[in-house]
């Protein structure tokens, strides 16, 4: 919950200081999108910290985003699938010898088939 990303925005030459529980949340809504279903997910007003995404998902966890029975696809495990496809971008970081950023793709990390999402 305490953990800060940073996303710059290449276009336009931005960028932003959020919570990683926002940015998971906002991966997930993306997700929801490409997907072209509906999307029960929850959205969280504009805030400072985490602590309003933790209170608006509390409880949220075994919301079924698509599928039935036994196949019914769960916010929990699609917060859990992005997540580990971020993390998984950190076996390819190098410690920078210049000033220069180097980042991921937003959508690369949402639509990886690499990982399992569903």
């Amino acid at each position: 919950m305490l953990e800060i990303a940073l996303l710059y925005d290449c276009d336009d030459e931005r960028s932003w200081l959020v919570p990683k529980l926002s940015l998971l949340l906002h991966m997930c809504h993306v997700y929801m999108t490409i997907r072209e279903a509906a999307d029960p997910i929850p959205f969280v007003t504009n805030h400072r910290n985490a602590g309003a995404v933790v209170n608006t998902l509390e409880d949220h966890g075994d919301l079924a985003l698509y599928g039935t029975g036994d196949d019914v696809f769960r916010l929990r495990t699609l917060l859990q699938g992005i997540h580990v496809n971020l993390l998984s971008r950190l076996e390819y970081t190098q410690k920078a010898s210049t000033r220069k950023l180097y980042g991921y793709e937003l959508m690369d990390i949402v639509t990886e088939s690499g990982r399992e999402l569903a």
